[in-house]
């Protein structure tokens, strides 16, 4: 956070390889964070996080996000929707990066604008298990993107919500082996959907569908 406070629009950040616990972020221009070597891990361990809303929360200000090679752990909020990454803003893209037991991973708000781009990245464990907190979950944005990522054991809640107007899935793995996951894709209101390339596992669960589409 100190790193942040102190950048201006369009720098680099690179943080050390190690852990940083409990240091929430606020972010209000566009910005790049990378973690060198194995990567930077974010855990939140304290509790609900004081903002109500995430570890890392890029307000609507920032214009451009890119954070890579860097693990999101722990992000819990009063509400149950805190995020690992938290987005306001209107272009995130996320690459090499790790979402472990968030509430959810990735919340993106409604921004009719809004480009989310995930790639090489894994969803472990997210979800607060009410069914209203998911791996990812984009409100009314313009476009969400998912390549070459994996989720496993996303907690009653979807490993990706989408209301986007598109919607792409790609080359990635689904996986509900335990059965404890409802959909692997829903896109409750529609908006063009592509799902390519993917492989899906499902256990026994209470929903006969991987995507759920209307």
């Amino acid at each position: 956070s100190a790193a942040v406070a102190t950048s201006s629009a369009n720098d680099t950040i690179h943080l050390a390889q190690g852990v940083y616990r409990n240091d929430p972020v606020v972010i209000d221009h566009s910005l790049t964070i990378v973690g060198e070597g194995s990567g930077a891990r974010l855990v939140w361990n304290a509790g609900n996080i004081p903002n109500g809303k995430g570890i890392i929360v890029a307000k609507p200000s920032v214009e451009n996000l890119v954070i890579a090679n860097l693990e999101f752990v722990g992000a819990t909020v009063a509400d149950k929707n805190g995020a690992g990454i938290r987005f306001d803003g209107t272009n995130l893209t996320v690459t090499n990066s790790l979402f472990l037991s968030n509430q959810d991973g990735i919340l993106a708000t409604a921004q009719p604008d809004a480009v989310i781009r995930i790639v090489d990245s894994a969803f472990r464990y997210n979800g607060a298990g009410d069914g209203k907190s998911h791996a990812i979950y984009t409100s009314s944005v313009a476009e969400l993107s998912v390549a070459n990522s994996h989720f496993l054991g996303t907690k009653v809640g979807h490993h990706i919500k989408s209301i986007a107007a598109k919607t792409t899935v790609t080359d990635s793995v689904l996986d509900d082996a335990s059965g404890g996951t409802s959909f692997s894709i829903e896109a409750s209101l529609g908006g063009d959907l592509l799902v390519s390339g993917n492989t899906f596992s499902q256990g026994p669960s209470g929903n006969a569908n991987f995507i759920y589409y209307s």
